[in-house]
């Protein structure tokens, strides 16, 4: 199976020409989602993922102008006019993050802060717990926002939103890959860790056992991706 991962750093939208111009540039839909947010840096974030899923369904060979959505039963967006197409999207920090697949995927990056034992102890499964706060720091860190993102990625995948709990299932990792498991045993899907920016965090899920997943990554310049938007 293949999928293709995107970031973006959103800073270049501080400047408010770029900002507008990227604005002009996405879906309709994108515009009034990023209209409806209060904070300046949610706005820059959400045109960014906005423009990487253009640029992800102009290398599909679909055209980026297309790329309008709607959401589905369980609030999970989808393109009107791709229907097919499997994507996600995600940011935090200064970076948006895009993935589109052969399957249903999601993805997750976060900015990488402290460890919160409040937060581990409330959403996380006990193993994983033990991992986390049975390691020293840096590790310790890392290891929770590792979690954190494969867990969101899982969520994201099913559509579920905060609908579901985060605790009501686990990650497991091993020589043959990352694995989710509930009670019932090992679940039909395929995490990855894909490379992402320094001081970053990122996962994928996809609703496969496909072996292997080829996933391409790549940061793209905004600034750049715009201007040939408007050409």
């Amino acid at each position: 199976m293949k999928a293709a991962v995107y970031y973006a750093d959103t800073d270049c939208l501080l400047d408010a020409a770029r900002f507008e111009a990227a604005r002009s540039a996405v879906s309709r839909e994108r515009r009034e989602k990023t209209d409806r947010m209060r904070f300046p840096q949610s706005k820059r974030l959400s045109l960014g993922a906005g423009l990487l899923l253009m640029r992800a369904l102009s290398d599909a060979g679909l055209d980026p102008n297309r790329s309008g959505t709607a959401e589905g039963e369980r609030g999970k967006p989808y393109l009107t006019a791709y229907p097919e197409v499997c994507f996600n999207l995600s940011h935090s920090g200064r970076f948006a993050m895009c993935v589109i697949a052969d399957a249903q995927t999601g993805c997750d990056i976060e900015r990488i802060g402290e460890a919160r034992p409040e937060i581990a102890k409330r959403f996380f499964d006990g193993e994983e717990i033990r991992d986390i706060f049975g390691t020293e720091e840096p590790f310790r860190t890392r290891l929770f926002y590792r979690y954190w993102t494969l867990k969101e990625s899982y969520i994201k995948c099913l559509g579920l939103g905060m609908g579901a709990a985060l605790n009501s299932f686990r990650i497991r990792e091993s020589e043959t890959g990352i694995t989710v498991l509930d009670g019932e045993g090992i679940l039909p899907y395929s995490l990855i860790v894909p490379a992402c920016p320094d001081g970053y965090a990122a996962a994928c899920c996809f609703a496969c056992t496909a072996d292997p997943i080829t996933v391409e990554t790549e940061t793209v310049d905004l600034v750049n991706f715009i201007d040939k938007c408007l050409s």
